[in-house]
């Protein structure tokens, strides 16, 4: 045996035989070595050296033969987490770093030659670093031990939401990301002093009738009473006209295709009576202008027209219907007031265009067949606005409803822009309608409803005191740049189907929660809720759904952020939760407490394990409940890479209920009470670079393969 000592950059080896002296030959860039040498009976002994330092000497002994090894590192000893000096006789330590650079010699030799890098440091071990003084010293937890190999990339923030494209919203960069809304434009329902309320709240008078008994202009054929009115019905020919004159006068029914044109409609007046049919009968259609059609105790129509029509500055009251438009041909009714106890008008054609008309009926406008051009509509006193039947293209814009059911109802296809509704509901799409709404202005219960086939939503804004947008019954579709607020219990609820979401704003809703997901393929995009007063701000529930969520904002939620249900295949990226203050604490009953991010995806098989990146949880103030990520009764362990939690509270991830365990790469915990528990002995927990600030601990008792 020879005995030597190592000093300096040198190494003296003297014993039995001649003392040999070893030179250390680091490669240029070499901050620190690790050199291992023999330990009798067995085993190797570990020396520490920073360059940059003062280099003691040690002594050891060893055989000609044996072999010592030089381990060279371009960071310092500081950064690798390891003392100068001699490294103690280790019952448990960790494995020491990879080196960049590796030599070996034998005592008799004293000449260094290159080694393998994993090789040279395999089965070399130096002290274990606790919790604690791992973060301390910078390091970071790679599965069961302190690294300081640390890439840590800042998790990147979400996108905000765009806002609605529409004139009723007002963005103010000052409130939060989502902006500011004022209140939606309504239109006044009650009567104008003289004229009618048009469809933007402002009021239309009545054109002035003329001084004589009959409005200016040419005409064919003239009447002042009915039995004149006869008189020119018999005698006129299609394309000719007949001019009333003020005055009352009884039903007219005629097959000639004529116009009809009173003095004005407050001074001209067409009735009929109970069992007379209808007040106005065009069987081959033609036009009526300046006239009222006052019958309401008429069990049909008030004015029914076959074939080409053109109706304006009209005033139609009826009980059953008011106007009842059928046949081929274009049809047209505009600038005109309509009442009716059940319908105010009904198309029936391949070709109807009502503009600038006031209704109040029951049921607005009902489009039975054919195709319907609807523009600056208002529909007051109503339980629907418009129906689109399932034999019905409408194209309906510049509308205001204000309703006790719903806005407008589609059946068939229909394309709404600019409607500002308010009342019971919206909008709804039915199953097997196509279509969708752009720019929609909401005050009332809740807003829309889809069930339909290819439905395209976007630029919305609501206040709400039910539901926000509601698409079910396995519908396809897609809604974007939508704003709501109030009282109510969702923003967005998706039940079944496949959708598509995009820019949504939220703020200081009652639900619980105020997204909710169940049974969809979906792909969610840059949500941002704020100030919810309710338990949670995003649930994605059951049956096998599959899809991604990125870019979400969850701001000032009390009590809870996301929860991931039963069968949940889901992809989350850039999702920042943030609870600045306390609010009321559920219960924690049956371990299941107020939690951030909720994992309860139960048995997935087929299902891609949960999936989180670019994850920031934070709060301002401390709650003895709370838990950042919560997994429990998972046979799909999630995954978390890129995160940070800044979370004064009980924990920041437990496994509970045979949860499984979870995987955590590239992040940092700060400030909770216990960084990483489980409370069954099955969880395991998988780190890679996971920083763990001072102060917090592993519960090492249950979670594996974790043992600090």
């Amino acid at each position: 045996m020879r005995s030597a000592r190592f000093a300096g950059l040198l190494v003296a080896l003297a014993g039995c035989g001649s003392p040999i002296d070893l030179t250390l030959d680091p490669p240029r860039g070499t901050r620190s070595a690790l050199v291992v040498t023999p330990l009798e009976p067995a085993g190797i002994r570990v020396h520490a050296y920073d360059f940059e330092g003062m280099l003691e000497p040690f002594e050891f002994e060893g055989r000609d033969d044996d072999e010592v090894f030089a381990l060279y590192y371009e960071a310092s000893l500081a950064q690798l987490g390891i003392d100068p000096g001699r490294q103690s006789d280790l019952v448990e330590g960790r494995p020491a770093p990879t080196p960049d650079a590796a030599a070996v010699t034998t005592i008799a030799s004293g000449r260094w030659v290159s080694a393998d890098e994993e090789e040279a440091s395999r089965g070399v071990e130096v002290p274990r670093i606790e919790s604690a003084e791992c973060s301390a010293r910078g390091g970071c937890w790679v599965v069961d031990r302190c690294a300081f190999e640390c890439d840590i990339t800042e998790p990147d923030p979400p996108r905000p939401p765009d806002l609605p494209r529409h004139p009723a919203f007002v963005a103010t960069a000052t409130v939060n990301v989502c902006g500011e809304v004022v209140e939606a434009p309504r239109a006044e329902v009650a009567a104008c002093p003289s004229g009618r309320r048009t469809w933007d709240g402002s009021c239309v008078e009545s054109g002035p009738c003329p001084v004589g008994p009959y409005a200016d202009g040419a005409f064919d054929h003239f009447a002042d009473d009915d039995t004149t009115l006869q008189v020119a019905l018999a005698a006129a020919s299609d394309g000719e006209t007949i001019a009333l004159a003020k005055g009352t006068y009884g039903a007219i029914s005629t097959d000639r295709r004529v116009s009809i044109v009173g003095a004005c409609a407050s001074e001209t007046i067409v009735g009929a009576v109970r069992g007379q049919g209808h007040a106005i009968e065009l069987l081959r259609g033609g036009e009526v202008r300046g006239l009222t059609v006052d019958t309401p105790d008429l069990e049909g129509a008030a004015l029914i027209s076959t074939g080409p029509f053109a109706g304006r500055d009209l005033v139609v009251r009826g009980d059953i219907a008011a106007v009842r438009l059928n046949g081929s041909g274009p049809v047209r009714l505009e600038d005109s007031e309509i009442s009716a106890e059940t319908v105010g008008v009904i198309t029936d054609t391949s070709s109807a265009t009502v503009d600038g008309v006031t209704i109040r009926a029951f049921r607005g406008l009902r489009c039975a067949s054919g195709g319907v051009v609807a523009r600056e509509l208002l529909v007051a006193d109503a339980d629907e606005g418009v129906w689109v039947q399932s034999g019905c293209v409408a194209d309906l814009a510049r509308l205001h409803t204000s309703t006790s059911s719903v806005g407008v109802w589609v059946e068939g296809r229909a394309a709404i822009d600019d409607l500002r509704a308010e009342g019971g509901q919206g909008f709804f799409f039915a199953r097997e309608s196509l279509g969708g709404a752009r720019g929609v202005t909401f005050t009332g219960r809740n807003l829309g409803y889809s069930a339909g086939q290819g439905i395209v939503l976007a630029d919305l804004v609501g206040h709400v005191s039910g539901r926000g947008v509601t698409m079910f019954r396995n519908g396809v579709g897609s809604v974007a740049r939508v704003y709501l607020d109030g009282t109510g219990i969702f923003a967005l609820d998706l039940d079944a189907g496949r959708w598509m979401a995009d820019s949504l704003c939220a703020v200081g809703l009652d639900g619980t929660p105020v997204v909710r997901v169940n049974g969809v393929v979906f792909a969610l995009s840059r949500l941002a809720i704020h100030d919810t007063r309710k338990n949670n701000a995003i649930e994605l529930l059951n049956d096998a759904q599959v899809g991604t969520l990125t870019d979400v904002l969850i701001d000032g939620v009390p009590q809870g952020g996301l929860l991931l249900g039963p069968r949940t295949g889901v992809h989350v990226q850039r999702l920042h939760i943030r609870r600045p203050t306390a609010g009321e604490v559920p219960s924690s009953e049956d371990g299941l407490y107020p939690t951030f991010i909720d994992v309860d995806v139960g048995s997935s098989e087929g299902l891609t394990p949960p999936t989180f990146e670019d994850v920031v949880l934070e709060s301002a103030e401390s709650d003895p409940l709370f838990v950042g990520m919560h997994v429990r009764v998972s046979t799909n362990p999630p995954t978390m890479r890129r995160f940070r939690m800044d979370l004064p509270f009980s924990a920041a991830v437990r496994v509970s209920h045979g949860g499984g365990g979870v995987t955590l790469e590239e992040g940092t915990i700060t400030s909770s009470d216990l960084a990483i528990g489980c409370t069954v002995t099955e969880s395991e927990v998988t780190l890679d670079r996971v920083r763990i600030a001072s102060g917090v601990v592993f519960d090492d008792r249950v979670c594996l393969p974790i043992r600090p």
